[in-house]
Order: structure tokens, then C-alpha cells, then sequence
């Protein structure tokens, strides 16, 4: 780095150091706590999702050398690397798994080398707009202090990226249609868009190529149209072909996830929801959404807005006169089509119904970001229009006018010190009298890593050896916001993270409450024990013991791990084990399959721990005769397509259709049941338990001692992923769907059985994005090649003349 080009930038270094400084005054609370959680983050998306999900990557890779396709701790395991909202290539991974930081550690670092990165890319994308540094710079500051800015990157690592990356998409693209190179650029763009997807962001996907696709149109407009419009539908093609390729690795795999999913296309949100349910712009709540939020100052309390304050609002006004330069006029569009899209307009039912997958996301006021980097563009060209006129017509000095816009940004600055990050230090926004009363400048930030060492209840359930789950008792939904707890401790849990998950999955638990098998049915999910705040009276749960809650100001007092009462489960059944008998369960549709299951599993007689109850994959004539003798009996709901299978069956056939029979009594079901539960003893006998050889999330090696059926106490069944080999040849078997959403395979007898996931779409996945690369690097390879060529001939010539 030469002299001269330190004195040639110099400027744009100053304003970058000033950027970095803003970032750490703004994200000042995760330097100052790089390895606590701050009050309310540890139960958030923070603590609950994003860093649990990457303590489970970096113990998967760390400990087993293997990314996890699997989450073995969350929603009696579930996809992780096909969940659409994991990161699995991204600034936060890479430091998760490279740095010697704690996940949380290396969370917080990511975050902030994101905040800064979106004040550079916003700076450097209004210079090559023709701002000014100090209006690109004003521009930049903007972008990094709004509420979008102060909500996202408190909690949420893949929106972060979607934000920090926008300018740079739109920087690349615009790049495109000015140079020469424009397929070098137009593949920049794509690669950008390709990691927001591949961060584990979605929707911030979606929201960027929605702008980058609007800039695109912006483009077709000017003379010459028609050359216009081939480059733009060029430069369009290109950034998604480019996108399209490198996201196929987990595109593919995250499409196959959702298909099946609460977010599947077929089961997408009605507008209302996609709306957000009152998130959506109204006359009523502009005001908050869009210029301040009085009752809510600082986002991280209650949820993001898109609030800009005064100055930032009125700067923006002062660039409605340049509406007619090219330039500003996309910023201005872009407001205009972001707020039409955040009401309740024809554009958001638009998009709604006739765009891919936006039916399929929630609440519109995520588009918020768009709007502040929209709004940011047009500070810095506003404020740049109003010192031009004010040096013109007041007769400011150069130097007055910098000192004016330096005061300008510092008022910015106060006007909009509630909603950023920071603001907790300064205000105490967003903690209790409790907190505040316990020296909240410094209690605001507690060591999770000391609460959960001194955790009795925790470290008592954490000295049982054994794969086992557990169970919160007060927490019903899918989301239990205790993961920042669980997961540290090697914890498993019946329930989880995220708001995507097998739809098959939550009828399991919550039938178990509303039936009162409680025991029995958490017991077949593998739950030992269950923590509870009360002294509940579950039937087949026995109190384990009571514990005092931690306190002091160190401890969360509203966190529901701490018990005080730990109860254990006296039906509760093992990881895998052997059962003596098996029902099949024949059904016409999935739905009678369904009823039939629950209606045998829930019947008093059934004994889970000898009987498995089988679904039939398909109708009678699916099988072999040598597959139905598998069967102890087969319960006939619909699908007997072809009786000569059944007359030619040993075992019982209820009801005996063959026979002419059409209905069932209950004493018939008893009867049956009772005569399985009793074949060969009392039904308080021990499981027999398989053993365990290898347990990693991508793999599982089973020793299995007996002939018949091994159950597993796994989701294996409800994913195509999941692949059973059997025996020294690893003959591959099928897993049968077991017990309404478990997992059984038949063994001819004693040997190995190994379970293998890769997720369904990831092969083809990875090989579409390893030839786009391969593409993108020849083209690169090629291109730096020409250029040396060209630029050989020309020093050649200037040579010879």
C-alpha cells in the first residue's frame, strides 16, 4: 500500500474509520459481553435458535467430522440442514467453526463485522451514484442507525446478511448494465444473492432479488429501449442463473423439507396472515412503522419498525426535487412500491398470489429493510441538493458547510439514539424494575455458561447416562425457548426451535395432554424426565426431586429450566428396543390411517413396548405374501385391494373381511390386544433395549441381538432421507412409519443395522451448485487470462511505436 494511494483515499478512509467507530458505539454491548447474553436474548431467536442451531454444527464437525444434516436436539429430531432459516454457508458458520469463541462469541463478532459491512457497501453503492463522500457517507449512516438495523442485528444473523449485502446486490448489478464486463458483475450480484439464501435467510432472499428485480425493470427505461431491454433481461437472466445454481445445494433439500411442512405451498398463509395479522401499514400505524415509535423506542423490547426519525425524514423530503434525475428517481420508486406493498393494496395481493413462495412467508413488514435502505439513498442525495442551494443562496464557505453537516449528523445522531442496539446501555429501555434496581448497567449481561453450571436440576438430569429426551411441562408450542439451556448441556428435547416443522409431528405431543396418556405416549418419544415449575399429578410421573431456584442477579428469574420440580417417567421406553409383535395398520387414505393408529396407540391394552403399530405404505396388493407374514395382525381400515393375500395370511385379520365381516366392537379390539400384550409375560417386564454403537447426527449404528422388529424412537420414517442398512453385506431395508411418527425395521435376525441420512435433493443439489462453480471459476480463469493477453498486446504495441 503505497504512499500515494493512502493520500488519494484518504478521504474515503477517514469516513470508513468513522463507520467502524459508529459499529462499535452502536454494538458496543457485544464487545463489552462478548460471552454473555444480554437480558432477553438467551429465550429469543437469539438464544433459542440461531445460536443453539450453531452449537450443533460446531459439535457435529468438531466432534464427529460431519456438517450435520440432522438436528438430534431439538423436536425429537428434525432437518438442520435443510431448514431454510439455518445458516449453513456464512460469516457466522465460518467463525463458529473456525474461531476460538464460543458459538455465542463468535455470533456477536459475525454481527458486527455485518453491521460495519452494510455501512461500507451502503457508502461505497452512493459513490458510485455520483454522491459526494460526505453525502455517501451521511447515506451510510443511515443505513446502519434506523430500526430495521436496530432490530436485526440484535437478534437474527441471516436477516443481518440479507441487509448487509443489499447495496453491494444493487452495487454489482448496477455495474452490469455500465461496463463492459457486465458478465462478470451480473455474476457478482447472483453470488450475493446466493449467500443471503445459503445464510439461512429466505425471505431476505426473496426481499433482495424483489428490489434487484425492480432496479432491473428501472433500467429498461431511456433511449434506445429495445438495446435496453435485451441487456436487462441479459443482466436478469444471468444474477439468477448464477443465484439459482449456487443456492441448489440447499435449495433443493430446504424445498423438499417445506413441501411436507407448516410452509408447504399447498398449506400456504391466507393474505390476512401473509399480511401479518396487523403487521401491515395502516394510516393508524405509519407513523410508527415509518418515522417513530414512541411507545416502543428501542426495537429489541418488542419487535422492529422501520422508524427513521425526524432528520433523516426531512433530508429525504429535500430529494423530491431531483425526482427527474435518473439517478434518485429508482430510490424514490422504490419508497413509493415498498409502502404500496406494506399496505393493504393491489401490489401486496399481487405479489401474494402470483410470485413463488411468497405466499408461503409471513407478515410484510419484514420489507421495512427496503424501505430504510431506499430512505437512506435518498438522505445522502437530499442532503446533498440542500447544502448546494444553501452554499448558492446563503453564501456558505466550503468549510461552513461541512461544519453544518457534521452538526446535521450529530443531531441525526441523538434524534435516533433509541433505537439502536446500544440504547439498553443508555436508557435501560426494555428491562425490569428488578434488573434495573440490580445495577442493570452491568446485570443487563449475564454469563449463561455460570447459570447453567450452577443448575442442579439440570446437571442432575445431564449425570443419567443413556440417550433419553426431556420435557417442559409449562411450554405447549413447538418453540420452548429453552434451547440456549438445552443444547449447551447435550440436552434433548420433545420440543424445540423454529417455526417450520413436519406437520405429522405436533398431533403426537399434544394428544398426549388431551388424553391423559401422558406417560405412555412422552414415553414412546423417549422422555424420561419432565421439569415443571409445579407439583403436577401426571399419572406414570414419580417426583424426582425438588430444587431451589438459583437467584441473585447473574440468574434469569423468569427461566422455566430451573424447575423446581423434576419428575421422571416410569413408562418411559428406550432410543430402540425390540418389540415382540407388530399390527399393521391397512388403510385407503392417509387420514383413516391416522385414526386408526392413534386409536389403537391410545387404547389402554396396547403395550408400546411389545406391540408396534405399523402404517401400511400403500394398499394390500403393495405387498408381498412373505412381507404380510411379518405381521402378528393386520387392522383392516381400507385398502384391502386384493383378498387372496389375506386368505393366504396366518395371522389375524381384524376384521376378518375374508370372512364376510365388516364391523369391529370393542371387545374385539381388546380381545386383540390384550392376547398381544400377554404373549410371553407380564407387561411391566423391562423393554429390551438395542444397543447403541455409533450415535452422531448423520449416522447410527444399532446392535441388534434379536430377529423381528426394531423400533426406534426416531422421525426417521416421516423423511426420504433416512436409509437403513442391515447385516455385514449392508443390504439396504425399509424403515416403516411406526406408531403414527416413529420408526421400525424388520431384521431377519441378530446383527448391525446402520442408519444413514442425507437429505432428499441434496445429491442433486450439490452437484448443480458444484458446476456452477466450477463454470463461474473457469470464467474467472478465463477472463483475468484475456485481460493479461490484451493487456500484453497493448505494452507489445506502445513498445514497437
Amino acid at each position: 500500500m503505497s504512499k500515494a494511494w493512502l493520500k488519494s483515499n484518504s478521504k474515503h478512509l477517514f469516513f470508513l474509520l468513522i463507520l467502524l467507530l459508529v459499529a462499535l458505539v452502536v454494538l458496543h454491548p457485544y464487545v463489552r459481553s462478548w460471552d454473555h447474553f444480554l437480558y432477553y436474548s438467551d429465550d429469543s431467536d437469539t438464544g433459542n435458535f440461531v445460536m443453539s442451531n450453531h452449537l450443533a454444527i460446531r459439535e457435529s464437525v468438531h466432534e464427529h467430522g460431519q456438517f450435520p444434516f440432522w438436528n438430534i436436539y431439538v423436536n425429537a429430531g428434525t432437518p438442520l440442514f435443510a431448514g431454510p432459516q439455518v445458516g449453513v454457508i456464512s460469516v457466522v458458520t465460518l467463525f463458529n467453526l473456525l474461531l476460538p469463541f464460543t458459538s455465542l462469541g463468535a455470533l456477536k463478532l459475525a454481527m458486527m463485522l455485518l453491521y460495519l459491512l452494510a455501512g461500507i457497501s451502503m457508502y461505497l453503492l452512493m459513490l458510485d451514484f455520483k454522491l459526494k463522500p460526505r453525502y455517501a457517507f451521511l447515506a451510510a449512516l443511515v443505513y446502519m442507525i434506523n430500526g430495521s438495523a436496530g432490530y436485526l442485528f440484535y437478534v437474527y444473523d441471516f436477516w443481518s446478511t440479507a441487509y448487509a449485502l443489499l447495496p453491494f446486490t444493487i452495487l454489482f448489478a448496477k455495474k452490469a448494465f455500465e461496463s463492459k464486463e457486465w458478465i462478470m458483475y451480473a455474476c457478482i450480484s447472483g453470488l450475493l444473492l446466493a449467500v443471503v439464501f445459503l445464510s439461512g435467510s429466505v425471505s431476505g432472499f426473496l426481499y433482495n432479488s424483489m428490489l434487484l428485480s425492480l432496479f432491473v425493470a428501472y433500467r429498461v427505461f431511456g433511449r434506445n429501449l429495445k438495446k435496453r431491454a435485451s441487456k436487462a433481461a441479459l443482466v436478469f437472466l444471468l444474477v439468477f442463473i448464477v443465484a439459482g445454481g449456487l443456492i441448489s445445494v440447499k435449495a433443493l433439500p430446504a424445498m423438499n423439507f417445506v413441501e411436507d411442512s407448516s410452509r408447504s405451498a399447498e398449506s400456504g398463509f391466507d393474505y390476512d396472515f401473509y399480511l401479518g395479522q396487523g403487521h401491515h401499514i395502516t394510516a393508524n400505524t405509519a407513523y410508527r412503522y415509518l418515522i417513530k415509535d414512541h411507545d416502543n423506542p428501542f426495537p429489541t423490547a418488542s419487535g422492529g419498525t422501520g422508524q427513521i426519525g425526524y432528520v433523516a425524514l426531512l433530508l429525504a423530503l429535500c430529494s423530491l426535487p431531483l425526482f427527474k434525475k435518473k439517478r434518485v428517481l429508482f430510490f424514490h420508486l422504490a419508497v413509493i412500491f415498498l409502502l404500496l406493498y406494506m399496505t393493504r393494496s393491489p401490489i401486496s395481493w399481487l405479489v401474494w398470489k402470483l410470485l413463488p413462495v411468497f405466499n408461503q412467508q409471513r407478515s410484510v413488514d419484514k420489507a421495512l429493510y427496503l424501505y430504510n435502505f431506499a430512505v437512506a439513498a435518498l438522505v445522502g442525495f437530499g442532503a446533498s441538493l440542500l447544502m448546494s442551494k444553501a452554499k448558492r443562496r446563503l453564501h456558505i464557505s466550503n468549510k461552513a458547510s461541512k461544519a453544518v453537516l457534521a452538526g446535521i449528523m450529530i443531531i441525526f445522531f441523538v434524534d435516533m439514539a433509541f433505537v439502536n442496539l446500544g440504547s439498553v446501555m443508555l436508557t435501560g429501555e426494555g428491562l425490569s424494575k428488578h434488573e434495573k434496581a440490580n445495577d442493570w448497567r452491568f446485570g443487563s449481561f449475564y454469563d449463561y455458561r455460570k447459570e447453567i453450571r450452577e443448575q442442579a436440576l439440570l446437571q442432575d438430569i445431564t449425570s443419567d447416562p443413556g440417550l433419553f429426551r426431556i420435557r417442559l411441562d409449562e411450554v405447549n408450542a413447538l418453540m420452548d425457548g429453552a434451547n440456549s439451556y438445552t443444547v449447551p448441556m447435550g440436552l434433548q428435547s420433545i420440543y424445540g426451535n423454529g417455526n417450520i416443522f413436519q406437520q405429522e409431528y405436533p398431533t403426537f405431543p399434544i394428544l398426549a395432554y388431551q388424553t391423559g396418556e401422558l406417560a405412555k405416549m412422552l414415553g414412546m418419544l423417549n422422555v424420561r424426565y419432565l421439569v415443571s415449575r409445579t407439583n403436577v399429578t401426571y399419572e406414570g410421573f414419580e417426583l424426582e426431586g425438588y430444587y431451589e431456584i438459583p437467584k441473585g442477579p447473574s440468574h434469569r428469574s423468569k427461566s422455566f429450566v430451573s424447575g423446581p420440580y423434576l419428575f421422571k417417567n416410569s413408562r418411559y421406553l428406550p432410543r430402540a428396543y425390540h418389540a415382540e409383535n407388530a399390527i399393521l395398520v391397512l388403510a385407503d387414505t392417509e387420514e383413516n390411517a391416522r385414526q386408526a393408529v392413534y386409536y389403537l396407540l391410545l387404547h389402554p391394552l396396547l403395550d408400546p413396548a411389545r406391540t408396534a403399530v405399523i402404517t401400511s405404505r400403500g394398499p394390500l396388493s403393495s405387498y408381498t405374501p412373505e412381507e404380510l407374514e411379518k405381521y402378528d395382525v393386520i387392522f383392516v381400515v381400507g385398502g384391502a385391494d386384493d383378498l387372496s393375500l389375506l386368505r393366504d395370511y396366518e395371522g389375524a385379520v381384524i376384521p376378518d373381511i375374508t370372512a364376510g365381516e365388516s364391523q369391529l366392537t370393542d371387545e374385539d379390539i381388546s380381545q386383540m390386544l390384550s392376547s398381544l400384550s400377554n404373549s410371553t409375560g407380564p407387561g411391566d417386564e423391562e423393554p429390551d433395549a438395542a444397543e447403541y454403537l455409533k450415535y452422531t447426527p448423520n449416522k447410527v449404528v444399532i446392535s441388534a441381538k434379536n430377529r423381528g422388529w426394531l423400533v426406534l424412537s426416531e422421525k426417521y420414517s416421516l423423511f426420504e432421507g433416512w436409509h437403513a442398512y442391515y447385516g455385514e453385506a449392508g443390504s439396504m431395508i425399509r424403515i416403516e412409519k411406526a406408531d403414527a411418527i416413529l420408526s421400525a425395521v424388520y431384521l431377519e435376525g441378530p446383527g448391525d443395522v446402520r442408519f444413514a441420512y442425507v437429505p432428499k435433493g441434496f445429491n442433486t443439489g450439490a452437484a448443480i451448485s458444484a458446476v456452477t462453480l466450477l463454470l463461474l471459476l473457469a470464467y474467472w480463469a478465463y477472463s483475468k487470462k484475456y485481460k493479461k493477453a490484451a493487456k500484453d498486446k497493448t505494452e507489445k504495441g506502445n513498445h514497437d511505436a
